[in-house]
């Protein structure tokens, strides 16, 4: 179905009060100006940013459209909390924190969040196919003289696979790293929300190996997860909007991994669907 032209859709800006407190701390040029303002006042600010952002997004997807852009989607998932107490554990065993990847970052809302939430920002890096996405986030959280979270844009099919082994010998200054090759099996945890769905099955599966490529396996370092959200059903297939794009289900998620990652690997996945407005696999892929 055809959506409706920018600016006409029922789309109504909600933040929650976890919201409201971390946009309050994450917008740095109005974080100073509102210390001393009514609540009310606070947010009106903060929605009158989010929405002259908003108003600016060249490609109009419907996650920007409908504000999820400003949604923290990644501390909704059951791993958040255990990869916060890891990332934790290996900081005290090895004095620095694991490399945290978010493929397909967008405004960079969740990582942002993460540092936010006590996650050395120095220690993030978000790639996204499109410049300008990384672009708008700055603009959104006037921090783009100082954040220290390393942006870059990129595109994850352009990534051989498997790896080569001179990109697995990088070890590039996570301030220098500006394609994916550079952070071959360097990564401990890797994020991807709202991307699998948009590919066909067989790029699915380009898409999970070449994540797969990125991380950090060495038992010495702990476990590694590549986790994420999507759009989901009960019964894996096409999309019903005719478009080429596929949704897994729960089972049919899980044997794809197993399929890149080999039957015999020592890895967990866990995929639950959540029965939301539009169902979502939420999943994590734990490899040991």
């Amino acid at each position: 179905m055809k959506s409706p032209p920018f600016g006409e859709e029922p789309f109504a800006l909600q933040l929650s009060a976890v919201q409201k407190e971390f946009f309050l701390n994450a917008i740095s040029d109005l974080r100073a100006d509102l210390r001393d303002v009514s609540p009310e006042e606070r947010e009106e600010a903060i929605r009158k940013r989010i929405l002259d952002v908003q108003k600016d997004v060249v490609h109009q997807y419907h996650c920007l459209r409908s504000f999820r852009f400003v949604t923290l989607r990644m501390a909704e998932h059951d791993d958040f909390p255990r990869i916060l107490r890891l990332s934790e554990q290996a900081a005290l065993d090895s004095d620095t924190r694991p490399l945290f990847l978010d493929i397909g970052c967008c405004l960079g809302t969740d990582l942002r969040y993460l540092a936010y939430a006590g996650y050395p920002a120095q220690c993030l890096l978000g790639c996204d196919l499109r410049p300008e996405f990384i672009d708008i986030g700055y603009r959104l959280y006037g921090d783009r003289d100082f954040c220290k979270i390393r942006f870059f844009s990129g595109d994850i099919l352009q990534l051989e696979s498997p790896a080569s082994t001179d990109s697995n010998n990088d070890h590039s200054p996570l301030k220098d790293v500006n394609n994916l090759s550079q952070l071959c099996a360097r990564v401990k945890y890797i994020y991807a929300g709202s991307l699998f769905h948009l590919f066909d099955e067989g790029v699915q599966e380009s898409i999970a190996s070449r994540m797969a490529s990125l991380v950090d396996a060495r038992k010495e370092t702990g476990q590694a997860v590549i986790f994420g959200r999507q759009l989901g059903r009960a019964q894996e297939g096409p999309h019903t909007d005719n478009s080429p794009r596929y949704i897994h289900s729960p089972a049919s998620w899980e044997r794809m991994w197993r399929r890149v990652l080999g039957e015999d690997a020592n890895v967990e996945v866990v995929a639950t669907l959540r029965p939301l407005e539009d169902p979502s696999l939420y999943w994590s892929v734990w490899i040991a």
